[in-house]
Formats: C-alpha cells, sequence, structure tokens
C-alpha cells in the first residue's frame, strides 16, 4: 500500500520526468500549498531568501513588473487592442508574494488564482532573464559552441561558402549563408 503522501497525479509526473514546469502543468500550482511554511520553502527553493529584505523587495518590485506587463500588452486602455476586463484589486494590489501564491494554489477562487498564475508566469521568466548566470558568460559560451563549426566553414576558389574540411571534401556541404542568432534583447 502506497501512502498518500507518495502519490501524485498526471501534473506532478509531467513536471518530474518530463521537465514541464509546474506552472505550465494542466494542474498549475492549484492545491499546491499547505500553508505559509510550504509557500516559503517554495519561494526559498526557488532561490530567493524572504528573510532578505532586498530579496523581499527584489521579487515584490518583480510582481509589480508583472503587473505592469499584463496591464500594458493585454489590457484596455494601455493597449488599444487589449482585453476590456480589469485584473482584481486583490492581485494588482498584491505587496507579498505569498499572497499570490497562496491565490494561485486555491481551490475556491478560479478568477484569483487564473490571475496569479499567469503573474506569476511573467514573475518566472522575469526572474530567468534577471537571474540567469549564462548570460554574463554569454560571448564566452556561443563563442565555445560556434568554434566547433566555424574550424570547418570555408570558401572554395569561386568563393562558395561550405561546410568540410577541404574545398575536396567528400562530406562537404555547399552553403548558402551561415549566420548565427545573436544575444535576445
Amino acid at each position: 500500500m502506497t501512502e498518500k503522501k507518495w502519490q501524485m497525479g498526471e501534473s506532478v509526473l509531467d513536471v518530474l520526468i518530463g521537465g514541464m514546469s509546474l506552472l505550465d502543468s494542466k494542474q498549475g500550482l492549484r492545491g499546491s500549498f499547505s500553508g505559509v511554511e510550504s509557500i516559503e520553502n517554495f519561494v526559498h527553493a526557488y532561490g530567493y531568501d524572504l528573510e532578505d529584505p532586498i530579496e523581499a523587495a527584489e521579487l515584490q518590485g518583480t510582481v509589480q513588473e508583472a503587473c505592469r506587463f499584463i496591464k500594458r500588452y493585454f489590457l484596455k486602455p494601455e493597449n488599444p487592442d487589449g482585453l476590456t476586463i480589469e485584473m482584481p484589486k486583490k492581485i494588482s494590489d498584491c505587496q507579498d508574494v505569498r499572497e499570490l501564491l497562496q491565490f494561485a494554489s486555491s481551490e475556491n477562487n478560479q478568477n484569483l488564482r487564473n490571475w496569479a498564475c499567469s503573474i506569476l508566469k511573467i514573475v518566472h521568466i522575469i526572474s530567468h532573464i534577471d537571474r540567469d548566470v549564462r548570460s554574463s558568460y554569454f560571448s564566452d559560451i556561443q563563442k565555445q559552441i560556434f568554434d566547433r563549426f566555424y574550424k570547418y566553414l570555408q570558401r572554395d576558389d569561386q568563393n562558395q561558402l561550405y561546410l568540410g574540411r577541404t574545398a575536396d571534401d567528400p562530406l562537404r556541404v555547399n552553403l548558402a549563408d551561415f549566420q548565427t542568432k545573436p544575444k535576445k534583447a
């Protein structure tokens, strides 16, 4: 007999095995937290220490940035083509990410849950952009990856671009162009 604490639904398996984000799973955060302690553990595991006033303020700033983003790009009046709906005051006035996570976990109020999850998805993206350790090493990483190709990128006597060791390489691949993707803004 399996203990209840070890039973998990399809959404949890998607996260554990499929590599899906919990926020993107079918269940989302619904029912994920049993109280303030589990919410604080989640935030801490996410990389934020709410006991540190600087980190807590940074996270709250990210929440407010996410709210502004939704209003600016998806809702009227800031976007003339946006939806004619209003963000609930409980969401837009939320001053504590723990409360937002509680709304996202709620089984009762689907409207608040949907708004909270939408904001948390944007918070997730902003956090990855802001805290991505790779960003300061992007050029080095890109060079390390692309140098593997650059050493085989050649031009023959007719100025034809190709991938291969020599102009008569039997594995030569003629190319029309070769471009690398720049860092996203």
